[in-house]
């Protein structure tokens, strides 16, 4: 490619972006998600430089798909966060595997049955539309701030963060199964050695990146940024060296190193939750490059036939025949879950690998599952709010930012500290009668090398040390503040602050309650939603 050309296309690329990000804020006022913008904007540039679907067309954009893919996999793992959710963990894993399994059945048999399309196709189509699509399901949650009744929310991200390993497992059989090299008998001796595999290279990939933790070799700041980057290409291409399943393999991997806590862990969530949100604008630009209006039109009206029956009928009764029974959501939060099946990227990658496997088939298959994911987003998307509040689906309680892994239950407080000196206008003055900014609390004294917690009654005389809670500011004092924030299914709710075993090394100084401080003591009640300040002594 000459230099010209390439300047060009690097320069149509960030127009592109740009333009995108400038029109999302009129875009997302109307309740639109953003990948449909981009859709769109590909299918403009399109128009404009005569670009369709072709085989050489899925040859160009099936491996950008497939690299896509394996690091969107490995954030669905990476961004579960099993601690909040760990309460729904087996109704999230049965979602995942028997949902996927049962829709892809029923839909098999409507394209087959109901709509007579080609049995391959009719398969297919079934497979790629199986799973949700994490991504999507988070943008609309994090977009609308939907705080979902109890349960809900955990259930949907574990749910469509793990559901996409399944769905692909069922287009590898459909593939190996149609290029006549696995039989039916062959199919479970294949499922046994790609999912142990990829288990197995998962698991060792995740140990090597905490050996790599703890060894101070790399001399960079962000090192783990770079050697999970690595490790993703490594665990995929080994799984699929050995023969596993790669997807599945990077997916473990971050399953596993997402539960872990380690340095700058939150940074390097909001790293690769911004990559794929990149690669997704990306695959959806590029998706919407080849698509050609005349098959677009014809296969319209059976694309909304899948589109409503899945909807409405396949995914609710899907759900109803594994949820009915569960103890723990509640009727609405069966009703949200069963809505927001979302289809997204990963129906778009799985389309576009599965092309370029077995060939490129037919217009048919690529555009009824463009406008299926087309209609998911717009429709479903943009009608969950309404679905959830209508349903009673809506609990204000909830937070819905401790149901992602970005969510921090504790956090490094920063402090200040004052030396009094005779003159200082708070020597000689209790604590109570102090004049502080609203967002300053006092939280230690220090008096004859004794530290005590800063109640209302302590005087402050000169020579003590007192050190406030404050807005980040770094100090070089050996004192170490947490926040603790005490979530609904937190273990110390409604306990007595003296009840709590795991503090008794440690002192909560202060809690915060409705926005006002409060000083405890050994009688005072953990409320829901209540943020402990706790001081940890530090031992030399």
């Amino acid at each position: 490619m000459e230099m010209a050309s390439l300047n060009g296309l690097l320069l149509l690329a960030s127009a592109v972006l740009l333009v995108g990000l400038l029109l999302n804020r009129w875009w997302s006022q109307r309740g639109l998600p953003i990948l449909i913008l981009f859709l769109l904007i590909g299918g403009i540039l399109g128009i404009i430089f005569n670009i369709s679907l072709t085989e050489q067309t899925v040859d160009l954009i099936e491996p950008i798909a497939s690299v896509f893919f394996i690091f969107i996999m490995f954030y669905g793992g990476f961004s579960i966060n099993w601690l909040m959710g760990r309460t729904m963990v087996k109704t999230a894993t049965l979602l995942a595997s028997m949902g996927v399994f049962l829709t892809f059945g029923a839909l098999a048999l409507f394209n087959i049955y109901v709509l007579k399309l080609p049995v391959i196709i009719a398969l297919l189509t079934a497979a790629v539309l199986s799973p949700t699509d994490a991504t999507s399901v988070f943008y609309i949650l994090k977009f609308h701030n939907l705080s979902l009744s109890k349960g809900a929310a955990p259930t949907l991200e574990m749910e469509s963060g793990s559901n996409d390993p399944f769905g692909y497992m069922v287009l590898a059989i459909i593939i190996q199964w149609y290029q006549g090299t696995v039989s039916g008998a062959g199919i479970a001796g294949m499922l046994i050695v790609q999912v142990g595999i990829a288990l197995l290279i998962g698991f060792i990939a995740s140990k090597i990146f905490d050996f790599l933790l703890n060894t101070e070799f790399t001399g960079f700041d962000n090192a783990e940024i770079l050697i999970l980057f690595a490790l993703v290409v490594v665990s995929y291409s080994a799984t699929e060296m050995f023969g596993g399943n790669g997807y599945l393999g990077v997916f473990i991997m971050g399953l596993i190193i997402g539960s872990e806590n380690f340095h700058n862990k939150y940074e390097v969530i909001h790293f690769f939750e911004g990559l794929t949100d990149l690669m997704q604008l990306v695959l959806f630009t590029l998706i919407g490059l080849v698509v050609s209006w005349q098959p677009l039109v014809q296969n319209l009206l059976p694309a909304i036939g899948i589109f409503v029956v899945l909807t409405l009928v396949i995914r609710p009764a899907a759900m109803w025949i594994l949820l009915h029974n569960n103890p723990v959501l509640t009727r609405a939060a069966k009703i949200v879950v069963a809505w927001a099946g979302l289809r997204g990227a990963s129906a778009l990658i799985l389309t576009m690998i599965s092309m370029s496997q077995i060939g490129f088939l037919s217009q048919d298959f690529f555009h009824i599952v463009f406008i299926i994911t087309f209609l998911s987003l717009l429709v479903q998307g943009s009608m969950l709010p309404v679905v959830a509040t209508r349903a009673g689906g809506i609990d204000e309680k909830e937070n819905l930012i401790t149901t992602f892994a970005d969510f921090r239950e504790s956090l490094d407080v920063q402090i200040i500290e004052i030396d009094i000196t005779p003159s200082h206008e708070w020597a000689n003055t209790y604590v109570k009668d102090t004049q502080l900014l609203s967002d300053l609390l006092i939280l230690l004294i220090t008096h004859n090398d004794k530290t005590e917690v800063a109640r209302g009654d302590v005087l402050i005389q000169p020579g003590d040390k007192v050190y406030l809670a404050a807005p980040p500011l770094i100090t070089d004092q050996e004192i170490h503040l947490q926040t603790i924030y005490i979530h609904r299914h937190h273990p110390w709710i409604d306990q007595e602050i003296g009840q709590v075993v795991s503090m008794k090394d440690r002192m909560i100084l202060a809690l915060v309650r409705d926005e006002h401080y409060i000083i405890p003591n050994g009688r005072t009640q953990i409320k829901e939603r209540d943020r402990l300040i706790v001081y940890i002594p530090i031992r030399s």
